[in-house]
Formats: structure tokens, sequence, C-alpha cells
């Protein structure tokens, strides 16, 4: 036998074995027979070479055409994040007024039909409100608003929008919710958004199960605390995951449904809406009988801040002198009145220059300024109140549109000032007066 070695820029690749006549001894082989031979296999080992290149190439083209696909996507979904956006900031000033006025209304009228169509009034704006927040968070520009929240109730609402298309698909659904899990720290909007995808993915791959099996439809959710952590888990008696598919779940714009089905988005938007949350998504899969989706919290401890919060209300702030400085007047009149009628001695102005010289011949334990007024828009009021008052640099509130610049939020978060974001109601507006006074009379 002869072994030929298939060579390509001087690394060998392989190996051709030729089974040689018995009347050819070893060593006896002529060398212009060798020389073909070889001339053989060096031809061989190119185009072994060349099928490797080019497979090479087919997935790299492969991959290039995903990217691109992927790039094109995210130009649209930002060219749709701007006009949101826009639209965004054009309604959250007036939507302001219509949802502050309409709460101080409905504290004073006693009429039933008054109070039945104020009350329409208000949920209407609030449901506009929630299409704006919907809007801006598909936008990637809603950011986290924060409140304790009772985990358990995100969890229900979320299920109760998907409970009916469930129960006609014939799925089971168990809730084993824990009582004693304490109030969590989170955005309830961001959440209820999160769990929503959970379950809707769920159902998506229970409703595959159904096309294949007659075995029941199942769907636990499950919420427990331990450990310092609350964990919510969703378990679907569907396919689970492919082993292949597993690693990608997470990758925006990476589905398994059919065109027109899935975009790819829910479960990427979730992981990061859990991490900003300081959280965690787990799974556990077990391909042919079903996955589990678990998200983890820490339980953390800024209950104190807010009981102290709670605590101020009863009266001990009254009196205190706040400066109102927005030049919107619908917004100033129901700020003005709102945190008068809460015992505050209230006063306000127009634009920025009028704030700084109000504040050479008065002293005010609290600001609220709009962070777009006309004259210093952004952080020129803030820089020139440091410069001039420097004590009152931990005795500001902004009232912010949702879209600002990612400069301009890192630089707010820097100076750790409080920021409370269009629209608002009467108790955010009240809440958020309250914990800046408590860090305004610590300075």
């Amino acid at each position: 036998m002869i072994g030929i070695p298939l060579m390509v820029k001087g690394k060998a690749i392989g190996v051709i074995g030729l089974f040689c006549p018995k009347s050819v001894e070893a060593g006896r082989i002529q060398q212009e027979r060798l020389d073909f031979l070889t001339t053989i296999a060096s031809q061989v080992a190119i185009a072994i070479d060349n099928v490797k290149l080019y497979q090479d190439l087919e997935q790299k083209v492969t991959e290039l055409r995903r990217l691109q696909g992927q790039l094109i996507q995210t130009e649209k979904l930002s060219a749709i994040g701007e006009l949101v956006s826009g639209v965004a900031h054009e309604i959250n000033n007036p939507l302001t007024s219509v949802v502050g006025f309409t709460q101080l209304l409905l504290e004073t009228t006693e009429n039933p039909r008054d109070r039945e169509f104020l009350e329409k009034i208000f949920s209407e704006a609030m449901s506009c409100s929630e299409i704006i927040r919907n809007l801006l968070t598909f936008a990637r520009r809603h950011p986290a608003e924060k409140s304790y929240n009772n985990i358990n109730d995100i969890i229900r609402k979320a299920l109760e929008l998907k409970r009916y298309q469930l129960e006609t698909d014939g799925v089971e659904i168990i809730e084993n919710l824990s009582d004693s899990i304490p109030p969590i720290w989170v955005d309830p909007h961001q959440m209820q958004q999160v769990f929503f995808n959970i379950i809707h993915n769920a159902h998506q791959a229970l409703l595959e199960k159904k096309k294949l099996s007659t075995s029941p439809l199942r769907l636990t959710i499950a919420s427990e605390s331990r450990n310092g952590l609350v964990s919510i888990s969703f378990h679907d008696t569907g396919q689970g995951i492919l082993p292949d598919v597993l690693p990608k779940v997470f990758e925006p714009f990476f589905t398994t449904k059919e065109v027109g089905v899935g975009t790819g988005l829910g479960l990427s938007i979730s992981y990061g809406i859990v991490k900003e949350h300081g959280g965690e998504i787990l799974i556990e899969n077990l391909f042919g009988e079903g996955v589990t989706f678990i998200v983890t919290f820490p339980i953390n401890g800024q209950g104190r801040d807010r009981r102290v919060a709670e605590g101020a209300k009863g009266g001990s702030y009254a009196g205190r002198r706040i400066l109102i400085v927005d030049d919107s007047n619908a917004a100033l009149e129901m700020c003005t009145y709102i945190l008068r009628s809460e015992g505050f001695r209230v006063e306000g102005v127009e634009s920025g220059r009028a704030a700084l010289e109000r504040l050479r011949s008065e002293d005010y334990d609290l600001i609220l300024t709009d962070l777009g007024i006309a004259d210093m828009p952004g952080l020129a009021f803030h820089d020139a109140l440091l410069k001039e008052y420097p004590v009152m640099a931990e005795k500001i509130l902004f009232l912010a549109e949702e879209r600002i610049n990612p400069e301009a939020r890192r630089l707010l978060e820097e100076r750790k000032v409080e920021i409370l974001y269009r629209p608002f109601g009467m108790t955010a507006l009240k809440e958020a007066v309250y914990r800046s006074l408590i860090t305004s009379l610590k300075a």
C-alpha cells in the first residue's frame, strides 16, 4: 500500500491510500508514476480546500444577510421610535393637565352624574397615557417608573389579558401565588409586559403541542419569596425548546414563528427590563416535556424610605415653601392648586430667569422646574442655580418629558436629582414632592 499526503499551503489535510499490485515490490515504484500520483493528490487537496472555503463563504454570506436584515429592521424601529417620541412629547403636556384637573374636580364634585362623566374622562385620559407608555416601551424610550407593588397583582393583570384565549384553547391554568411576598420596587407596567410576553409564548408553545398530541395542556404560574429573592415561575407542558434554539431565545429579532406571527422582540425586551430591575430570567428546559421560565428579583431595602415618605404626609411639612417654574400655564396652575391643598406655601413663575430673580429675595425649601423651560432649557437652569445658590443643589425636582436625550439623563443621574415624568397625576406629584422634601431638608 502507498500513502500519498494531501498538502495545502504546506499543511497536510489528509492522505490518499493506494493498494499496489503484488508484482510491485516495496521501494520499486517508478519515480514518474510517483510524481503522477503526487500531482493527482495535489489537485484533490486543492479541490477539498476549495470546498471548505466555499462552505465558509456560504456561511458568512448567510450570516451577513441575517445581520443586514436585522440592521434594516433596527433602522425601521429607530425611525418609528423617533416618530413615537415626537408624538408623545406633544401629547404628554396637555394630558398631564387633563389628568390633574379631572382628579381635582373628582375630589370636590358631589353630583353623581357629574362624577360619572369625570370618571369617564379620567379613565380615557389614563388609557391615552397607557397607549403612549406602550409605544415608548416599544421604541425603548420609556424610563422605568418604579414604585412598591404587589407582584401577584401584576401577574394576575397580565394573565387576565390572555385568560380567555387560553381557556378557549383548552389550557388549564394553575395559580400557586404566595401571599407572603412583600411589596416589590418595580415598574408595574414594564413587569406586566414581561409576564404577558412569557405567558403569550407559553400559549404559542401549547398550541403547537395541541397539533401533535392529545395530552393535557397546562400552564402553571407560581410565586414565592426565599433567601432575599422573589421568584415567579411559568411552566407550560408544551414541546419545550430545541437545544440548538435555547441559546438564542433572548437575542433580538430571533423567532421560530412564521413570518408575520412573531417579531423576535418580546423576550429580548423582557430580558432587558428584568436586568434593569436587577433581576434574572432563567430557563429550565425539558425538550418534549415542557419549559419553565423563572423570573427573580431581589427584595430590596427601600421600604424604610417609603414609610418615611408616607409619614411625612401627616402635616409635618405644612407651610414649607415651594417655587414652581413652568412655562405651561395650565400645568403651573394645576401643580400650584394641588400642592396648596396639601398645606404648602406655593409660588409660581414661567421662566428660569424669573425664578433666579425670585431667589435673590426669597428662600424656598423646594423648587419644581420643567426641564424644558423655553429661556433656560435642559440643565441650563440647574447650572445657573448651582452657580448662584449652591445650597439649592439637592432642593430641586425636575418635571420632564419621556424623551430625554441620553447625555441629559446621564447628567441628571450623576447629580442625583429627583425626576417626575409627564404625564403624572395628583398622587404621583404629591409623593414626588414629599420624597424631595425629605432629601431637601436633610441637605
